[in-house]
């Protein structure tokens, strides 16, 4: 099994808190930070447009050849000290991050992310067949950009999705 894929399915479950108790300042608001800075030259590679995935909405497309193991993309955003409730566009920094960005444990990418923030979630598997959606995965990194993305494989098209499943 391809190590990007066992190492993305780990991540996922804790890049993405979608089910855990969210830390909250005493009046209830997250804490923004400092803006990371990304190579905004990556995103020249990339569109973002509606996707091909049925009821997904936005996807990113890639408008050059993006080979295996090229990096795809930056995810920028905001450093967070807090976890903000309903934003399902923030990753959580490794610990060894966490000690580089102090205070700050998350990115959130919804507003400033670059493109590879809209990169859509779909499954590897439906009814026990492969669909070979996943062109990508995710490098969490100790430095800023802290986040980056990378081709799996050379798509025979250009959707970019992301590696593991968005749960239900």
């Amino acid at each position: 099994m391809n190590k990007y894929y066992l190492v993305a399915i780990v991540v996922f479950a804790i890049l993405f808190n979608w089910s855990g108790m969210p830390l909250r300042s005493a009046d209830g608001s997250a804490k923004p930070g400092p803006l990371v800075k990304i190579d905004k030259e990556l995103d020249k590679r990339t569109v973002i447009k509606k996707s091909l995935i049925p009821g997904s909405g936005n996807g990113l497309f890639a408008v050059v050849k993006i080979k295996k193991g090229e990096v795809i993309g930056h995810l920028g955003g905001r450093l967070l000290e807090e976890f903000p409730q309903g934003n399902h566009y923030v990753g959580a920094l490794i610990e060894c991050a966490q000690k580089e960005a102090h205070p700050y444990k998350y990115l959130d990418s919804k507003d400033q992310g670059a493109n590879v923030s809209r990169i859509n979630f779909a499954p590897s598997k439906i009814n026990g067949i492969d669909t070979n959606f996943q062109n990508a995965g995710i490098k969490r990194l100790c430095k800023p950009p802290y986040f980056e993305f990378v081709a799996l494989r050379t798509p025979g098209f250009s959707l970019i999705t992301l590696m593991f499943v968005c749960p239900a």
